[in-house]
């Protein structure tokens, strides 16, 4: 009998060994025919080799290797930017609000619960034109906080007797930090709209939504009595920046490129990387190829 459990064992292991995808060692290289180019100019890197997936670091802001796993800059100053349209009613007006003490709890009591922070006297609001820029509105006290922040458009229309229809739009949002070294970054998840819930105020149930193309409307077309809305972002950690992208070149069902151009449009020394890189389920063979550009 133990002699079969033995079996048993060395068959499965046999088996799991058998199943195990092996493979292959990264075949990856690149070349330039100089390192100096001026601004403006076209950069060629060629390649040989054959990788499954192929990853570009141009070196520029954004798009710095060495940040790739970066999610905390420790100061700074954030900066909240949006655009807007408003159409219809006039007594229909928007607030841009923040909250410190908000528990994340999407209903009316806790939203009334918490203390909000009126912005929008350092916002411009559409008035009709089509993407308002509301300009840089600084966050930097409620950095300070070491809280993650919520923000919130408020929609109100007061009983006026008017049944004119209207529409909010917020067509894009962003929080970027100033860093104290100088460099600008994306605050995550301060650029993702998707996150945002409608907090219903009135009984219209006219709500918030956000669309495919990834706005925040409200469009109340039927307006009777009072109208209050509120549209309640996600946590937001104001220290948190989004990790530096690199450009895809190649996956595993692409043909490989024999060599790629870039134009760098500012002055620098740029380290550009490449990660190449083979990949199964079960095993991940990486090469990263880094080379120093100058553009004078």
């Amino acid at each position: 009998m133990r002699n079969k459990i033995i079996y048993v064992v060395w068959l499965c292991c046999g088996l799991s060994a058998c199943n195990k995808l092996e493979i292959k060692p990264v075949d990856f290289n690149v070349s330039l025919d100089k390192n100096t180019y001026k601004v403006g100019d076209t950069v060629r890197f060629n390649f040989s080799g054959e990788p499954d997936y192929l990853l570009f670091y141009s070196g520029e802001k954004g798009a710095k290797y060495e940040f790739r796993d970066r999610v905390v800059t420790a100061t700074g100053n954030p900066l909240l930017s949006f655009t807007s349209l408003k159409t219809g009613a006039a007594a229909a007006k928007l607030q841009v609000l923040i909250s410190t003490d908000f528990s994340g709890g999407y209903d009316k009591n806790t939203v009334s619960m918490a203390k909000w922070d009126d912005l929008s006297s350092l916002a411009v609001f559409s008035t009709g034109a089509d993407n308002t820029a509301s300009g840089p509105i600084t966050l930097q006290k409620y950095m300070e906080t070491k809280r993650p922040v919520y923000l919130a458009f408020r929609s109100y229309k007061p009983n006026d007797g008017s049944t004119q229809s209207y529409n909010h739009t917020i067509r894009t949002l962003s929080i970027k930090l100033e860093s104290s070294e100088g460099n600008t970054y994306e605050v995550n998840p301060g650029v993702n709209l998707q996150g945002w819930k409608n907090v219903e105020f009135s009984t219209d149930n006219i709500p918030w939504i956000v669309n495919s193309s990834n706005q925040l409307v409200l469009n109340n077309s039927t307006p009777v009595g009072e109208n209050e809305e509120w549209a309640i972002s996600g946590a937001i950690h104001l220290d948190r920046v989004v990790p530096d992208r690199p450009k895809s070149l190649k996956s595993i069902t692409m043909v490989m490129p024999k060599q790629l151009e870039h134009v760098f449009k500012e002055k620098g020394t740029f380290k550009v990387a490449f990660v190449a890189f083979n990949q199964s389920i079960d095993q991940k063979e990486e090469v990263v190829k880094e080379l120093n550009i100058i553009i004078d």
